[in-house]
């Protein structure tokens, strides 16, 4: 029960002050006294201070100064908690601003963006995951108010994209160069920053697997760069790869191939042999001769490309790591598996590390490693990966997303080689049905499947045990 009740306590606690050290009763009253002095509000314990000064006099300061100091630390904290009060209510005033600032700005707004080709074209789309991703991306590739940055924070949220960590700290280190006006970078030339957004949307739209569009994309900033002036400078340049590269992606590699020649040429006197752009270019020829069914030239070049990277980029920069699992890959189609499986589980940690589990590269690399298993006669391992694998895969780029249905064509490669054809026909039926809603006529990836079924069918038409 708590002591201070009434101002009555007062007096009591007066009257035996003179006495508390030398009965034992008094000196456990003033113990219960202090201890239920912390539970009390402020305004009690300085009406407990005051009312001992005042009835006892001198003997009374000497028997309130535990209670003074109590009091003292009581407003101490009291003052704290106001200012973290006072803080937290700034703060929160701050975030219900930012909230009204992203309302305004909601990324889908570009589509409705007139003043930007890529938003017309995207908004022609009707695609608003493109639209947001490449609202992200003009962020960060321009020197857009607080405000924005904070927009494209938020649509990162709800976009589950490839380079996502990477996006996020961009985006965190362009909030923090706010503070520093003076380290915010010139604004470029209208001109520039069009074909720029042109440039982004076209990557947006290849990352996607939108290869059709990317093209579109990249042939729009291409021909803009022309009509400005920009052909040879770097937004330019990067408008040529754009487009050699969704070539690639078309399966057009002969005119890739080509396109990629002629610019590496320009690049290396443009930006410089050593030019981040030009290492990019020089994989992609690496990757096009790979394509192209050329693999000992697409070897040689990247055995050549691999230590350059490595001593410009550094070891685990992600433009080296890809080099590596090309690599791999070629050493996999020019029949050296064991080796091609070595590079691979020497990569794989290495990739996940620096890129992190769900990146479209490590679960590529991953599927490098299901089908290198495969290839080395070791179906079950390798279905066991696959099977792993896929709801991963279909979490990040989407269940109708080119490289999603490749993995299951290889599951279905993998029930095939366990003898399970009736499981692989099935699956390889319903793969070549998306497939064929989501690429073009005569992809290779469309012929790979179509042999597979008619394969199939045959054997179990012959009457071979499923």
């Amino acid at each position: 029960m708590t002591v201070f009740r009434t101002p009555a306590v007062l007096l009591s606690i007066a009257l035996m002050g003179g006495s508390a050290f030398i009965l034992p009763s008094t000196g456990t009253f003033l113990s219960n006294a202090y201890r239920d002095f912390a539970t009390v509000d402020i305004a009690t314990k300085l009406g407990v201070v005051s009312g001992i000064v005042g009835l006892c006099g001198f003997p009374g300061i000497l028997m309130a100064l535990p209670f003074i100091g109590r009091s003292r630390r009581e407003v101490s904290r009291l003052a704290s908690e106001t200012a973290r009060l006072a803080e937290l209510r700034h703060k929160a005033e701050t975030t219900r601003q930012a909230l009204d600032t992203l309302r305004a700005l909601s990324p889908a707004s570009v589509l409705q963006s007139d003043g930007d080709p890529a938003a017309v074209m995207i908004r022609a789309e009707n695609d608003l995951p493109l639209a947001l991703t490449h609202f992200v991306r003009l962020v960060l590739d321009n020197p857009p108010d607080p405000a924005e940055v904070l927009a494209a924070r938020a649509a990162l949220d709800v976009l589950p994209d490839e380079g996502r960590s990477d996006a996020v700290e961009k985006l965190n280190f362009r909030l923090r160069d706010f503070e520093h006006p003076a380290g915010l970078q010139a604004e470029a030339p209208a001109t520039g920053l069009s074909v720029s957004a042109l440039n982004s949307a076209a990557q947006d739209a290849a990352i996607k697997g939108k290869y059709e569009l990317a093209l579109r994309f990249a042939e729009r900033a291409l021909s803009e760069a022309r009509e400005t002036g920009l052909a040879r400078t770097r937004v330019g340049l990067d408008a040529e790869f754009q487009r050699a590269r969704a070539l690639r992606f078309l399966d057009r590699n002969d005119e890739a191939l080509r396109a990629l020649e002629d610019l590496l040429p320009i690049e290396e006197a443009v930006l410089g042999p050593r030019h981040k752009g030009v290492l990019s270019t020089r994989f992609q020829i690496a990757q096009t001769l790979f394509f192209l069914g050329r693999h000992d030239e697409a070897l040689r070049a990247l055995e050549d490309l691999l230590p350059i990277e490595e001593a410009v980029l550094g070891p685990r920069h992600k433009g080296v790591l890809s080099t590596r699992l090309q690599i791999a890959q070629t050493l996999r189609f020019l029949g050296r598996h064991d080796e091609a499986l070595s590079a691979l589980e020497e990569l794989l940690p290495v990739h996940e590390a620096v890129l992190g589990s769900r990146h479209y590269n490590v679960l590529f690399t991953r599927f490098q490693f299901a089908q290198t298993l495969g290839l080395l006669g070791r179906h079950d391992e390798a279905l066991g990966a696959l099977e792993d694998l896929l709801p991963v895969q279909e979490a990040v780029q989407g269940p109708r997303h080119q490289n999603t249905l490749s993995m299951r064509a290889e599951m279905a490669n993998a029930k095939y080689d366990l003898g399970r054809k009736g499981e692989a026909l099935s699956e390889f039926r319903d793969v070549f049905a998306q497939q064929s809603e989501v690429l073009p006529p005569g992809h290779p990836d469309l012929n790979k499947t179509a042999d597979w079924i008619a394969g199939i069918e045959s054997e179990l038409a012959n009457g071979e045990p499923d």
